[in-house]
């Protein structure tokens, strides 16, 4: 039987198996034992909180209570304590049931006006739910001052024993204990009540052979799970239990609690509910919950900010649609999770029978379930914000540079419905050739892409990064591939790949991302190269310093001067390839009209060449690239969006700079195309 609750069920709710003449006998037999009232009188003086499940355990059982004679202690939380109990004949006719859970007052604050009040409320409330998957409601009474609920005893193991037994529980099991969950909470929220307190410890598990040893569980004979203890629930729309909840108290248990829960309790939904639900179900899979800490205060925080870990990553054999399910009931934002239980319900139901569920997953590949597929995850914990890493992961086309994947050639195809963008390239002395899928990204938080091979050693790779943030303005960094492989070469090339030589990239270029995100020298942390920094000869640097004296006669302020020669020699290419004079005002701190006479000197002093971009209206990339104003054309065409466009000249004209070839010769390839920071004029 689990703390804090009322309840347990003894098997048949059809028939009474029950013995009257035994019940009888027991209550014959106990007033020589003294009553609750009795005891209760002679010890409120001493009557201690954490005493009373000690002093009604030691010898004081059973005692007689009205109707009722109680005859173990089961549970006991701030408010309320809870008995296993035999009831009077009468009772036992009435309700078909020989065994009940009491749950009484406390006797140290049974005095209190509000603490009756809010007991009340809590019968009130458990009574109005109709539930297979909830405890059943009896009796609400009050006894000589004493107030008490009735309800039936489930004969099973508190879902806190089960998994501190068990630690990891099986999958299935553990989403079928969930079902039962969201059937009580859907039974609750139809009614408009929310709990406000779903945790293991107020779960019932029943299992076939009635309650038993921890060391005999066997998760196989799991029967049903039942919802118990209301005494938080509270009605969505309410008024009355507004003046019994002060403004801003946290109401809950904190482990288990949705963010919004800690800071105004009064404001929170169903959707508080399926937070703990989420929390529930990740601690059953992974062990412990999502977040663990000894301070209320730190416990709050990383349930407001940090994303958990990927049940994936936590835990062998957990599916994606099961982490995602998991991952969506613990958004931070209500507005992003499960609505309601029914909702959640539907999605749990469809992975227990091998159904998709509503999520859409992405990537979509195109047979992840096949037995060949391989996932290879890698993770490191950074001190960068997920913010300041952000611009970086996302500028794909310079980290895979970094990583040292040759740059493909691109084309496009636009004969059927959509564009297709296809790439070849040749790596490690075969020729690749794949179709290259959209990105998705969530700014700050994932983006994911999917490349199926035409040709190669593999048929198919996905490529995800997830941004998960941590206190202190630290992320987690999570990059996860799936890999399906092509014939027997590619299952021998697939772990070399990826779990050697991809692996080593990783670890070199996230470092070095790391050190960037933290540099705030550098100006826009994003233009500075993610690989070894550019280094020029002799001769180079000789010009740069020439022509930077060049500069100098026209400019004033040396010292701008000098960090734009600096600057020059520094950034990546693909910033000394196309130089903007409003960025470039931002990098060097100084003003728009500064920038753009640094820019045209610069072409005089030969430390630069201009040239103009002609943008795209739809996708805001560059169409193409002229040495001079008068070649640009009235129409256009982008090759990316298939469009031809009219140029306008206020709109789709930029002027671009770029490092003069004698100063330092640009590499103009692309290694990546669409993803997120490609569509720079976008962000």
């Amino acid at each position: 039987m689990a703390p804090n609750d009322s309840t347990q069920n003894d098997g048949d709710r059809h028939t009474v198996p029950m013995d009257l003449e035994r019940t009888a006998e027991i209550r014959s037999s106990t007033p020589q034992s003294p009553s609750f009232f009795e005891y209760v009188s002679h010890h409120d003086d001493t009557f201690e909180m954490a005493g009373a499940a000690s002093a009604f355990a030691a010898g004081n059982l059973p005692l007689i209570f009205g109707d009722y004679t109680l005859v173990e202690l089961v549970g006991e939380g701030g408010a309320g304590i809870v008995f296993k109990a035999k009831p009077d004949v009468k009772h036992v006719q009435a309700n078909g049931f020989d065994v009940v859970a009491v749950k009484l007052i406390r006797p140290e604050i049974m005095a209190s006006p509000k603490a009756a009040q809010r007991f009340e409320k809590e019968s009130r409330l458990h009574a109005e739910i109709d539930s297979p998957f909830v405890t059943r409601h009896l009796e609400f009474g009050c006894e000589q001052g004493v107030h008490f609920i009735v309800s039936e005893f489930v004969d099973g193991m508190g879902l806190d024993e089960v998994i501190g037994k068990l630690q990891a529980c099986p999958v299935k099991q553990s989403l079928r204990v969930v079902t039962d969950i969201l059937n009580a909470l859907s039974a609750l929220h139809l009614k408009g009540v929310i709990h406000r307190d779903v945790k293991p410890a107020n779960v019932i598990a029943s299992f076939r052979g009635g309650q038993r040893a921890a060391d005999e569980l066997d998760f196989e004979d799991y029967e049903i799970a039942k919802l118990t203890d209301f005494g938080l629930a509270r009605h969505i729309e309410q008024s009355e239990s507004l003046a019994m909840t002060r403004q801003r108290t946290t109401l809950g248990t904190p482990l288990y609690m949705a963010p919004e829960q800690y800071f105004e309790s009064r404001t929170v939904d169903a959707r508080a509910d399926i937070y703990s639900v989420g929390v529930t179900l990740y601690q059953m899979l992974a062990g412990q919950p999502p977040f663990l800490s000894d301070e209320a205060i730190e416990l709050a925080e990383m349930h407001r900010i940090e994303r958990p870990r990927p049940l994936t990553l936590v835990r062998e054999g957990i599916g994606e649609a099961v982490n995602s399910i998991v991952m969506k009931a613990l958004e931070k934002e209500p507005s992003l999770r499960y609505q309601n239980a029914a909702e959640m319900l539907a999605d749990v139901e469809q992975v227990l029978n091998d159904q998709p569920t509503s999520l859409r997953l992405y990537p979509e590949t195109p047979d992840a379930n096949h037995p060949s597929v391989r996932n290879y995850d890698f993770e490191w914990n950074l001190d960068a914000s997920t913010k300041q890493l952000w611009p970086l992961v996302s500028d794909t086309d310079r980290f895979n540079k970094a990583i040292g994947l040759p740059a493909p050639e691109f084309t496009y195809d636009h004969s059927g419905a959509g564009r297709k963008i296809f790439a070849e390239v040749k790596f490690n002395g075969m020729k690749v050739r794949w179709r290259e899928h959209p990105f998705q990204w969530i700014v700050e938080r994932e983006m994911s892409v999917l490349r199926e091979f035409k040709s190669g050693p593999f048929a198919w790779v996905t490529s995800t990064v997830e941004l998960f943030p941590l206190a202190g303005d630290r992320t987690r960094l999570v990059h996860s591939f799936q890999v399906k492989p092509r014939g027997l070469f590619g299952k021998i090339m697939t772990p070399i790949q990826f779990n050697v030589m991809t692996k080593r990239s990783l670890n070199r270029v996230y470092a070095r991302l790391e050190k960037i995100a933290n540099d705030t020298s550098c100006g826009y942390a994003c233009d500075v190269s993610f690989a070894k920094p550019t280094k020029l000869t002799n001769a180079q640097k000789n010009k740069l310093n020439e022509r930077t004296e060049k500069l100098a006669a026209f400019i004033s302020n040396r010292h701008l001067v000098k960090e734009f020669s600096r600057l020059l020699e520094s950034v990546a290419d693909p910033m000394a390839a196309r130089i903007r004079p409003i960025p470039l005002s931002q990098q060097l701190s100084c003003s728009t009209e500064e920038s753009l006479q640094l820019c045209f000197r610069g072409v005089e002093a030969g430390l630069l060449g201009m040239s103009w971009d002609v943008i795209c209206p739809v996708c805001r990339i560059s169409a193409g690239n002229v040495s001079s104003i008068s070649r640009i054309q009235d129409h256009s065409h982008c090759e990316v969006c298939d469009l031809d466009f009219e140029v306008d000249f206020a709109k789709s004209v930029e002027v671009i700079f770029s490092t003069h070839p004698e100063i330092r010769r640009v590499e103009l390839k692309t290694y990546c195309i669409g993803g997120p920071f490609h569509a720079k004029h976008v962000l």
